[in-house]
């Protein structure tokens, strides 16, 4: 008698345990979120970009210049990955991945953690472009820095 009270006392303990880790499972299924964007001013950022700027170290197009292919991929977690191009010559292209954070509290600037050189972007009426890191300003011949969006 005592050892069938104890055999159906273990496997009722087990099949509780079952029970629970199930449950457990079922729970942290429940827990998992799904990253949305809530804030407009990071949504509106958000998406591919890509154009040919002037070159590193021009203002505006020179010539004979092709200038530098820009591939930039901003992410709702706010990371980003940046790959340039220089197309004067074959070689490999620079990769820069990262966070990035506002520089100013409308959220229309942001700057690319890790990239020293045309860090620094700016929305206007839905345009992106590269900001001079000198003058913090615009470029001058800003429609040649800017970025078309493709998603």
């Amino acid at each position: 008698m005592k050892k069938t009270l104890l055999t159906s006392f273990i496997l009722a303990s087990v099949s509780f345990g079952c029970s629970e880790a199930h449950d457990g499972q079922k729970n942290a299924k429940d827990n998992v979120k799904i990253k949305v964007v809530t804030d407009p001013a990071l949504s509106e950022w958000v998406g591919h970009y890509s154009g040919i700027t002037p070159c590193a170290n021009c203002i505006t197009r020179c010539e004979g210049c092709e200038g530098l292919g820009i591939d930039l991929k901003i992410n709702a977690d706010q990371t980003y990955v940046l790959e340039r191009s220089d197309n004067n010559n074959t070689s490999k292209p620079e990769v820069f991945a990262g966070r990035f954070h506002f520089v100013d509290p409308d959220k229309t600037r942001i700057e690319l953690i890790g990239v020293t050189d045309r860090n620094k972007l700016g929305i206007d009426e839905g345009m992106v472009e590269f900001i001079d890191t000198q003058t913090q300003q615009y470029f001058d011949s800003y429609t040649e820095f800017e970025l078309d969006k493709s998603t």
